[in-house]
């Protein structure tokens, strides 16, 4: 799972050479992207496994609002395919259960 209290030290050592920066999510982000993984792929994702994907559609978001923001023309179809990265989000568990369900889909749609 992710609820940890604090990160291991080998832990912390690896992703301080390695990881360019943290995006944070709360519990109805991780509910609203367990919500879409299951209309796009009819999978039910845990929430720790869903926790890349909410990390990863906030960052489309955030990534998406600067964009439109310093926009000062119209990209041709082109420009905005090779402008566009591909985004990969591992997702992964499978420890939901009917109780954690029912959580995930009351605040799914906060």
């Amino acid at each position: 799972g992710a609820a940890v209290r604090s990160i291991g030290d080998e832990t912390f050592r690896v992703c301080s050479q390695l990881v360019d920066g943290m995006i944070t999510v709360n519990n109805d982000e991780i509910c609203a992207a367990i919500k879409t993984a299951f209309q796009d792929t009819r999978a039910v994702l845990e929430p720790a496994g869903a926790l890349a994907l909410a990390g990863m559609y906030k960052h489309l978001q955030h990534a998406s609002s600067l964009n439109l923001d310093t926009a000062s023309s119209t990209p041709t179809k082109r420009e905005r395919e090779a402008a566009t990265p591909t985004y990969v989000a591992v997702a992964s568990g499978a420890n939901m259960d009917f109780d954690r369900l029912r959580f995930v889909s009351e605040n799914a749609d906060r």
